[in-house]
């Protein structure tokens, strides 16, 4: 599990980030703010995405760069 603040000193918003060695689809977002797009993304795709800045979002950014040291 990762622990991240993302604004920290601004707020005191807590973000838990767990991993899984596994996922299947289920199904879209039951809520229509969960989600404006979901992908499934290979690892090795996950540094060009960065680059081009297709992902900025810091706790995705945490997350992602977390797996990459995992992987």
């Amino acid at each position: 599990m990762l622990y991240t603040q993302p604004t920290s000193g601004i707020s005191d918003s807590e973000h838990h980030i767990f991993r899984a060695d596994s996922a299947r689809y289920i199904g879209p977002p039951t809520e229509a703010w969960e989600s404006e797009r979901i992908e499934w993304v290979p690892l090795t795709d996950i540094r060009r995405l960065i680059d081009k800045r297709d992902l900025v979002s810091g706790t995705s950014m945490n997350a992602l760069l977390y797996a990459l040291t995992e992987a």
